[in-house]
């Protein structure tokens, strides 16, 4: 497959935009750009253009690869394949319980309990009431 430069500047643009809206700079007081306007708010928003673009690159480069000689299915397995054990690792990380090696401290029950709650919308005061 050929290598498109301009495909890969803005995966690299996509890339930073995504570390931003992960690291929320300038995320400090003192930057109003009007009443409503915060310089981090307009920041995040126009990076929100990274995931979708992410998913419009993943289609492109999965149908370049259909529109060749590639097998429908076994392409379309090994991609499949490829995102789901990338899916699976993070989901198995996010799921860890943030005091997982700190043993006295550890109780599953409550970890379930307190990610319930918080799925449901309770705030920080409803959760400390019920621990």
């Amino acid at each position: 497959m050929k290598i498109i430069d301009s495909v890969y500047t803005l995966r690299l643009i996509a890339v930073f935009a995504v570390i931003t809206i992960h690291t929320a700079p300038f995320s400090f007081d003192g930057w109003e750009i009007a009443d409503q306007f915060t310089l981090p708010n307009v920041i995040n928003q126009l990076s929100r253009f990274a995931v979708p673009m992410f998913f419009v690159l993943s289609g492109y480069f999965w149908g370049m690869k259909i529109r060749g000689d590639a097998d429908l299915a076994r392409t379309s397995q090994v991609v499949v394949r490829r995102i789901f054990s990338v899916w699976l690792f993070w989901s198995i990380m996010y799921l860890m319980p943030y005091n997982f090696f700190s043993v006295e401290t550890y109780d599953i029950t409550r970890q379930i309990k307190n990610t319930t709650l918080v799925l449901l919308g309770s705030t920080k005061e409803t959760l400390q009431k019920s621990a």
